[in-house]
Formats: structure tokens, sequence, C-alpha cells
């Protein structure tokens, strides 16, 4: 069954949570796990892509589009899940939504923020994978 972690970002808003999945998604492929991003809108993929390049001067974090060519070894990242394929067994979820393919993976990291709009589909994908049964973790994070 998929474990899923809610990682509260307690100290700002999207660009934050952004910031965060980055880290997130840099220590998960750094231990060899196949990482998807799933995020809300067209200009949240935009700020994810910037933030892979340009979050930490000293790492290379290999990275592509849901769009693009598959890429072995690579960080996806998009709105599209449709665009989910085996090689990832780490979603990091900054979309609204439960993504339709989450069971596929081993572990779902759903990123908090305290955006009003944002905290309130925080509790509704929570009570969702509550009422279902998997484990469930709660981290308390800075940007």
């Amino acid at each position: 069954m998929t474990k899923v972690d809610f990682y509260i970002v307690r100290n700002g808003g999207a660009d934050a949570a952004v910031l965060y999945a980055c880290r997130l998604a840099e220590k998960a492929w750094l231990r060899g796990h196949g990482v998807r991003i799933v995020t809300r809108s067209a200009a949240e993929t935009d700020a994810v892509s910037a933030a892979l390049w340009a979050f930490r001067a000293d790492s290379f974090l290999p990275n592509i589009r849901d769009t693009d060519k598959p890429l072995a070894g690579a960080v996806q990242y998009g709105e599209d899940p449709a665009a989910a394929t085996s090689q990832f067994d780490v979603l990091v979820n900054l979309g609204r939504d439960i993504d339709s393919s989450f069971s596929r993976y081993k572990r779902v990291a759903e990123i908090v923020c305290q955006d009003s709009d944002w905290l309130t589909a925080s509790r509704d994908r929570y009570r969702f994978y509550r009422d279902r049964g998997h484990p469930l973790e709660r981290h308390e994070v800075s940007a």
C-alpha cells in the first residue's frame, strides 16, 4: 500500500512549496528513487522548471517536463497525470487534487503551504488517504 507523507511548509506560500518540492525530489533522487513532481498549472510547471535548475548552486538534478521525451534517471515534472510511468516510485504532489495514478507509487509526498485554498485542498486529500487506510505521516518543515 502506498505510504503518504504530508510536508507542511510553515514559512511561506506557493514559492516555498515549490522550493521544498525540489529539495525533497533531490533527496529521493540521490537515494536512487525515480521521482515525479505533479504541478497545479503550466505556470507552476514553469516555476518548478526554474527551481530545479537553480535551487542549489552546488548540485545538478537531471530533470524533464512530462511533455519531453522520457529520459531514464531524470526527475519528471508537469501537470499531466497520464505521463506517469513505472520508472517512478516517488510522487511529489504540488497538485490540488489527488493524482489519479497515486497507487502506482511506493510513496507520495504531499506538499502543503499556508495558502488558504491550498490548505483546504490538502485537508481533503488527507481525509481521502486516511479513509482508505493508507499509512500517513505528517512533517513540519521550512522551505
